[in-house]
């Protein structure tokens, strides 16, 4: 979480975040990629409010 912290600091205004390295057969389990998207959207945004959190 740190990394985005630090790009939203620098100025971006969007992050692709891509958790698979090219084999294919990574997109047959993705659960472990959902779940750290998860986290992400959970620290970036508030679905409550719809901004992000202070």
């Amino acid at each position: 979480m740190d990394d985005l912290d630090h790009l939203r600091l620098l100025g971006a205004e969007a992050v692709v975040l891509d958790p698979y390295d090219g084999d294919p057969r990574e997109t047959c389990h993705s659960q472990k990629a959902w779940q750290a998207l998860d986290t992400v959207a959970t620290h970036l945004y508030s679905p409550r409010t719809g901004t992000e959190p202070t």
